[in-house]
């Protein structure tokens, strides 16, 4: 009989290797926003500094123009 929640290693192994790679990169976000800090930039200014601009953010081309 087949249940229909049925959950398998895989499933539970791709769960937790994507909240793991979530958490990854909110450290490592926060950490450049320390550093950023540290250099004497504003909070405002650090952000900027680690985040891509909105051009580069949805700039993903699936062929060359």
């Amino acid at each position: 009989m087949l249940h229909r929640h049925d959950a398998h290693a895989a499933g539970h192994c791709g769960v937790v290797l994507t909240v793991g790679m979530a958490v990854d990169a909110n450290v490592l976000i926060y950490e450049r926003i320390r550093e950023e800090l540290a250099k004497g930039k504003s909070l405002r200014g650090a952000v900027a500094a680690v985040t891509p601009a909105p051009s580069a953010r949805f700039s993903i081309r699936t062929s060359p123009r």
